[in-house]
């Protein structure tokens, strides 16, 4: 149903918390490839269904959906998600920076790398981490 013109109104907020619901049961692969199918309209309501989500679990799970779609609207959280270190999410935003092979991408990884950088006691694991995915941008970027 990826035609939004023809979508009632409420139609992508209701799948997206039926999708979580489901997600919530176990059934990981039926909620990943259902928001999939439902195609980037669904975007702006995973983008408002994000900062409620009270597991890292989920918080990584909407994000691996988001960038999987190469939602563009998605790259700003992103970038935040790269600031948070409570939990491993920032690894999925990684990830996903990488998968959009973009320049903002790059820019994106660049400005958190620096941050980090300045910062009194750097993480170094997350420049670590974040220095590879920055190559890995750059090269996808280039292909």
């Amino acid at each position: 149903m990826s035609n939004d013109a023809h979508v009632p109104p409420n139609y992508h907020q209701e799948a997206v918390a039926d999708y979580l619901r489901l997600l919530r049961t176990g059934d990981e692969d039926g909620a990943f490839f259902g928001l999939i199918d439902l195609g980037p309209g669904i975007g702006p309501q995973l983008l408002a269904a994000f900062p409620a989500l009270p597991a890292p679990a989920e918080r990584e799970f909407v994000l691996r959906v988001l960038w999987e779609m190469r939602a563009p609207q998605a790259l700003p959280l992103l970038a935040e998600v790269l600031r948070d270190r409570r939990d491993n999410c920032w690894r999925t935003a990684l990830d996903g920076l990488v998968a959009f092979a973009r320049p903002e991408a790059v820019g994106i990884l660049e400005a958190a790398i620096a941050e980090e950088a300045r910062s009194p006691q750097p993480n170094t694991v997350f420049l670590e981490w974040a220095r590879e995915a920055l190559e890995q941008a750059r090269e996808a970027c280039r292909q």
